[in-house]
């Protein structure tokens, strides 16, 4: 998972969010370390803690599939994006000028 998932989760309640996504691209393990090698891709959703220990659980974080390879600008990704008040993204530096 990113650093911004894992700050913005451990944080949810404090910073009075709603609703937390993240995408992963060519991803299908929440794991740090993917090789991003997947045809398919995941996203996480995060409605905040439920059971009271102050801490993200992996039960607590919905895990959905996207039918593509979970590119920025699919068009699954930019109906995610649509939901979004604040969006963090670190999208490739290769497109930059894009």
């Amino acid at each position: 998972m990113s650093n911004f998932f894992h700050y913005f989760s451990y944080n949810f309640e404090q910073l009075g969010l709603k609703k937390l996504i993240t995408t992963c691209y060519k991803n299908q393990n929440r794991d740090l370390f993917s090789q991003n090698d997947s045809e398919r891709a995941i996203w996480l959703e995060y409605f905040g803690d439920r059971n009271g220990n102050r801490v993200p659980d992996p039960e607590e974080i919905g895990i959905h599939y996207f039918n593509g390879d979970g590119d920025f600008r699919s068009k699954e990704c930019i109906e995610l994006l649509k939901q979004a008040d604040v969006v963090v993204t670190n999208p490739p530096f290769s497109l930059f000028r894009e």
